[in-house]
């Protein structure tokens, strides 16, 4: 009885912290839009992973009928599929289903609500996938990147689409372990930092597709050869960037000071762009070189 009260209690509790959320993302115009696909599936996911994914359904109801009382449409659909990305998630927890399953599912959420939101009811919104295109070309041209006036974006917008619900998973994915870490609860390990790396085939292609981008964009840059090639690149660059970034905070671990790790996430955001292609270059590199092998040896002498 007492187990059965404490669910309904924790149900509402979350179902009513989420709505004050919403409210107040309401009240500033929808300033928190980006951050709700993975914030709210936090609370879901500890819901679910400690009573089961039939009982989060009940929760998932609750706050999706809340969505629709305090929330724009827009947020509703990204209210929506972040309940069900949590419920989905912490079923996974629940059934000690893998690392691996649990990185996947948070992802392929977050990738059905971006094509929910950009392509499907783009215009509803009132955000039609044209105005989406001119946004793309303002934020380039900013950038100082012209690009050809020839080229179909809205394929480039589709890649926009699949490396931000990828990075959107991701940062569920590790949001979710720290808090189950904070809460001495298990949850599936990938291999340490420290020994994950890029295969050399992999960083091998990445460096071939992306070398042959810039020799096409020299040769004709409006072909459709050369738009391919851009587009294939960049979930290459993402990987790329994710070992270079596990490589510098091994070395800042195991050389430096493990509070260094902090800082240098500040410094990341503050100076993100700047940083991509060296970052990326070193997690190619680390495919064929093995910095943190070396590392761990020097350690040891």
């Amino acid at each position: 009885m007492k187990n059965r009260t404490r669910k309904i209690t924790l149900g509402a509790l979350l179902a009513a912290l989420v709505g004050v959320v919403l409210m107040i993302n309401r009240q500033l115009g929808g300033l928190f839009d980006i951050y709700l696909i993975w914030v709210i599936p936090l609370p879901l996911v500890l819901y679910a992973a400690e009573y089961g994914f039939r009982d989060a359904l009940v929760v998932c109801a609750a706050v999706i009928f809340l969505s629709f009382v305090l929330s724009t449409p827009v947020t509703m659909v990204y209210t929506a599929f972040s309940v069900l990305i949590g419920a989905v998630y912490g079923y996974g927890l629940n059934s000690g289903k893998s690392a691996t399953w649990l990185l996947g599912a948070a992802i392929l959420g977050t990738f059905a609500s971006e094509i929910t939101t950009t392509y499907i009811f783009a215009d509803f919104f009132g955000y039609p996938v044209s105005t989406q295109i001119e946004e793309i070309r303002a934020m380039l041209a900013q950038m100082q990147v012209e690009l050809p006036g020839g080229w179909n974006l809205l394929y480039l917008l589709l890649a926009f689409v699949v490396i931000t619900a990828i990075m959107e998973g991701v940062m569920i994915h590790l949001l979710t372990a720290l808090i189950m870490k904070r809460l001495k609860k298990s949850f599936p390990q990938y291999a340490a930092s420290q020994d994950a790396r890029m295969p050399k085939w992999l960083a091998g292609l990445s460096i071939l597709v992306i070398a042959a981008y810039f020799i096409s964009a020299q040769i004709d840059r409006e072909s459709a050869w050369t738009e391919g090639l851009l587009i294939a690149s960049l979930p290459l660059f993402l990987i790329g960037l994710f070992f270079g970034y596990t490589v510098v905070i091994v070395w800042l671990k195991m050389r430096v000071n493990p509070r260094m790790i902090a800082l240098f996430v500040v410094l990341l955001l503050l100076g993100a762009f700047a940083t991509f292609p060296f970052m990326a270059g070193i997690g190619y590199a680390d495919a064929f070189v093995d910095f943190k092998k070396a590392m761990r040896t020097g350690r040891k002498k």
